[in-house]
């Protein structure tokens, strides 16, 4: 009680003896009855407001959470997208790479094989010529041997 009659004294101007007696007089309007219908009629419209207040406010609230909710699912679309473009564009890259390697592969395939053909043929061109010669100087050096025998003899 003697914080609402200091309250009464510096908020209202009142001195300490007008501050007691309002509060008598307020305590005998409740003891009374007068009061208690406006002060409940008064809660209650206080409290339907309040009530109003808090339902609007939390409406806000909803609509908000469904606008960030909204922007949100939104922008993971969006990067969901671009995600989803970037990887096939890489998938495509990847496979070009592969392709044009398969390709290198078989270019330097075909080239072996036909360096190795080549040398093959080299080879047997060598081998023939070789034996040619040999056959030529075999022949040669009968010759010379049956000429050495003729003058032998």
């Amino acid at each position: 009680m003697d914080k609402i009659i200091e309250k009464l004294e510096k908020e209202t101007g009142l001195t300490k003896e007008q501050a007691e007696k309002a509060l008598t007089i307020i305590k005998e309007a409740f003891k009374a009855g007068q009061l208690t219908e406006n002060v409940k009629n008064s809660v209650e419209g206080k409290s339907n407001d309040f009530k109003d207040s808090i339902s609007s406010f939390f409406d806000k609230i909803s609509d908000k959470a469904s606008e960030i909710t909204s922007k949100i699912s939104d922008k993971v679309s969006e990067f969901t997208d671009s995600a989803e473009d970037k990887a096939d564009d890489l998938k495509d890259k990847g496979k070009d790479l592969i392709d044009s390697a398969k390709d290198k592969v078989e270019d330097l395939k075909d080239k072996g094989k036909d360096l190795l053909d080549s040398a093959e043929d080299k080879a047997e061109d060598l081998k023939d010529k070789t034996k040619e010669q040999a056959n030529c100087a075999l022949n040669k050096a009968e010759d010379e041997l049956k000429d050495l025998k003729k003058n032998i003899q």
